[in-house]
């Protein structure tokens, strides 16, 4: 496998919000497939089945260049 390919495997990674009454309570990852599982354990890691929500909505959309100081 290829680093490109590794990386795209783990890109496949993702979160699921869970809510209860509409209100977010936490984000559940469900089990990775067997080929992303191979790679996280080749390097050792473990990730977790939930993450407690902190209502915080994050986007990378914006470019980090146009908000930099340039000294």
């Amino acid at each position: 496998m290829t680093v490109e390919n590794g990386i795209n495997e783990l890109s496949s990674l993702c979160m699921e919000e869970i809510q209860i009454h509409g209100v977010a309570r936490y984000n559940q990852i469900p089990q990775p497939r067997e080929s992303v599982q191979q790679l996280l354990d080749a390097a050792w890691t473990k990730i977790p089945t939930t993450i407690s929500s902190k209502g915080v909505i994050v986007t990378i959309k914006k470019k980090l260049q146009n908000r930099r100081v340039i000294s």
